[in-house]
């Protein structure tokens, strides 16, 4: 099996809209290929495990709209999103993602998506996101919407980053400035394995599924000046 599975449309097929997907999940690539391919409107979609293929491939054939999930394996979703919004190989992106909170979805956002779509909706609805989004309308998926709308209309929480202790700051900080888990360890003189026993703490602290999602909450929290004192400089 190649790295990414394309599927290109037959010439005389009337299509519409162009997509394009990327997530290294093969199965779920495939699933949303057989049910977009024969979809009225839609050409049959590119399907990518890589974005390295997918910005070689979309720099020939651009996209309508790209369909992007933010945790690809040695790259990042957001910026994969930049990149297409920037070089406009992709006419417009979802975010593409099984998050649910709402700092997710708005990290997605400032990176240049024009909605948020969550992976546990059914492939009807996404058919009719696409669709939305190709005419400019915002599209966001119903359960990040309803968590953040009601974040607003409830009283203010107070910040949950007063449980981490100053080294799980410390690291939260870090990932947050882009740095990896070797990078890290490099940066405060500890072992890999300290890194990981930081961030399994931080999720649960913080209660937060994953990474991505942390390190969302911290930027969306504390702004681009929220930045610790205390993080040492590399030696």
């Amino acid at each position: 099996m190649t790295n990414d599975l394309q599927r290109v449309p037959s010439e005389g097929r009337n299509a519409v809209i162009r997509v394009a997907v990327i997530d290294d999940d093969n199965d779920l690539l495939q699933i949303i290929g057989a049910r977009l391919s024969p979809a009225e409107g839609f050409a049959a979609p590119l399907l990518f495990t890589s974005s390295k293929n997918a910005f070689k491939k979309l720099a020939v054939r651009p996209v309508d709209v790209a369909l992007v999930d933010l945790v690809i394996p040695g790259d990042s979703g957001l910026r994969i999103i930049r990149r297409l919004v920037e070089t406009g190989r992709a006419k417009t992106v979802l975010a593409y993602s099984s998050a649910t909170d709402p700092e997710t979805m708005l990290e997605a956002l400032r990176a240049g998506a024009i909605g948020y779509w969550v992976k546990s909706g059914d492939l009807d609805a996404l058919e009719s996101a696409l669709q939305r989004a190709i005419r400019g309308e915002p599209v966001i998926s119903a359960e990040p919407y309803h968590m953040m709308l009601s974040q607003i209309q409830s009283a203010p929480r107070p910040s949950k980053f007063h449980v981490l202790s100053r080294a799980e700051t410390t690291v939260l900080a870090l990932a947050a400035e882009g740095f990896s888990c070797a990078e890290i360890a490099k940066r405060l003189q500890v072992s890999i394995h300290t890194v990981y026993v930081h961030n399994k703490r931080i999720l649960k602290k913080l209660e937060v599924p994953d990474r991505l999602a942390a390190i969302a909450r911290y930027r969306h929290e504390l702004g681009a000046r929220a930045t610790p004192a205390a993080v040492p400089a590399a030696p």
